[in-house]
């Protein structure tokens, strides 16, 4: 996955927060990824083929997103928060699809778990997004391999290792 694409996924997802809060964002690279619990969703490029990836989102942060979206104060319910990290990726990634970045690649939203710790891997990039009424940065980890690049009409794409 390259960092193009892994860029523009994020971009697209601090569009989305942006618009689901009601509150200005802005992405940039950070300069390390998250630690501790945090809600990973896995995706899929259509067809699967192309490859797969993780998009790690820290636990406060994505807390933070669902009670604003919702209304909601006090303890924010685990299916609240997955309910909410799929629609927003789901609508980022429909986005992504139509960024010069993903070349007209098709993804989805495979799963959604919360987990003690973001999956590690060479490819891993740890970005945050900043909201205005979120009180810290939303720590945001994507990694995987995804392949973009143009098919043949009719190729399949190979396994991705």
């Amino acid at each position: 996955m390259t960092i193009e694409l892994q860029t523009a996924l994020v971009d697209e997802l601090a569009l989305v927060i942006g618009a689901l809060i009601d509150s200005p964002t802005d992405a940039a690279l950070a300069p390390a990824g998250g630690t501790g619990r945090c809600w990973v969703a896995s995706i899929e490029a259509v067809p699967a083929s192309r490859g797969t990836a993780t998009i790690a989102f820290d636990e406060a942060g994505a807390s933070a997103i669902t009670a604003l979206a919702m209304g909601l104060t006090g303890e924010v319910p685990d299916k609240a928060v997955a309910d909410t990290l799929r629609e927003t990726l789901a609508q980022a990634l429909a986005a992504l699809a139509q960024n010069p970045a993903a070349a007209g690649v098709a993804f989805r939203v495979t799963g959604i778990a919360r987990v003690e710790a973001a999956p590690d891997g060479a490819d891993r990039m740890a970005f945050s997004i900043v909201a205005a009424k979120v009180p810290a940065p939303i720590t945001v980890d994507v990694a995987g391999a995804i392949d973009v690049s143009p098919l043949a009409a009719g190729a399949v794409a190979p396994p991705v290792t």
